[in-house]
């Protein structure tokens, strides 16, 4: 069923200072001898659906698996190593566009083409908005502006900025499908000016962007490319530009692995992979880790 949808309901949550629960999820979509066997909810047909909802919705994040059938890859998306969730600064909103198409209904919108699932959420760190913007289930496809996403900018001089936007789904399937740095991944523009194409799909090929504001030098934190949410409070102490490149100061259990990712100003994702070490705070740059 689409009890995944929580963006709507995100909007009255968040007012009221409360974050919404999607209940729990399987993250895997056969769970032999579950409760509902012989019945539509036998199968979780969209588990990495149910998990990005829940990772966005900033509250409770909860696995259901029998014992021997979890996706531990895909779980791990949502947290550190040693299960401290990483989420967004407040939870994943419809944006108004979707509203306001559908008080238009059945009259063409002008204020959003498609209706669906587009919903964003904010992770303020270090002084810098970083955005995660989800779509599933659009009727067509659609060309995403800044004007969209006013709200969530947060002020009409961030509109006019420019920001680097990486797929995440594709930072996951690359920096989780081999161990060589992922020399294809590239981030696109996003400003007044460059608009981002949403493509229209179902429930299980969602999309989610992560956008990135453009610092000074050139350089973005696309932020860890194994995660939902690639920049979280709960993760970073401190961010900051060089010169040359930017630097970001870290927190984990000793010995985890931290797979940042930096955009440098031809759009180009450097990845660099580090281990947490037993003072369990680490500096990164794109060039070294100390």
């Amino acid at each position: 069923n689409d009890q995944w949808a929580i963006g709507g309901q995100a909007i009255l949550m968040d007012a009221l200072g409360l974050a919404p629960s999607k209940d729990g999820i399987w993250s895997t979509t056969d769970q032999p001898g579950n409760p509902y066997t012989g019945t539509e909810n036998e199968f979780e047909y969209f588990p990495e659906t149910e998990a990005a909802s829940q990772a966005l919705s900033a509250g409770p994040v909860a696995v259901g698996d029998g014992i021997g059938f979890s996706n531990r890859s895909l779980i791990m998306r949502s947290c550190m190593v040693d299960g401290r969730l990483l989420q967004p600064s407040a939870p994943a909103k419809l944006i108004d566009g979707i509203l306001l198409h559908r008080a238009s209904f059945p009259a063409p919108s002008s204020a959003f083409p498609s209706d669906g699932q587009v919903w964003t959420a904010v992770s303020d760190v270090a002084g810098r908005r970083f955005l995660y913007t989800f779509s599933a289930d659009l009727d067509s496809s659609v060309a995403l502006t800044t004007s969209h996403l006013a709200y969530f900018l947060g002020g009409a001089q961030q509109q006019k900025e420019e920001w680097w936007a990486v797929d995440v789904r594709a930072a996951l399937d690359c920096v989780e499908g081999q161990d060589a740095p992922c020399d294809s991944l590239r981030a696109r523009k996003f400003s007044p000016h460059k608009p981002l194409e949403l493509s229209q799909n179902g429930k299980g090929d969602f999309q989610l962007l992560s956008l990135a504001p453009v610092e000074a030098n050139g350089w973005a934190l696309a932020g860890e490319l194994n995660k939902w949410v690639g920049v979280s409070q709960a993760r970073y102490l401190e961010v900051t530009t060089t010169p040359e490149s930017m630097l970001v100061e870290v927190k984990g259990s000793p010995g985890e692995t931290v797979t940042m990712g930096f955009i440098n100003p031809l759009g180009q994702v450097v990845v660099k992979k580090c281990s947490i070490p037993s003072e369990e705070v680490i500096k990164i740059s794109p060039e070294e880790c100390f």
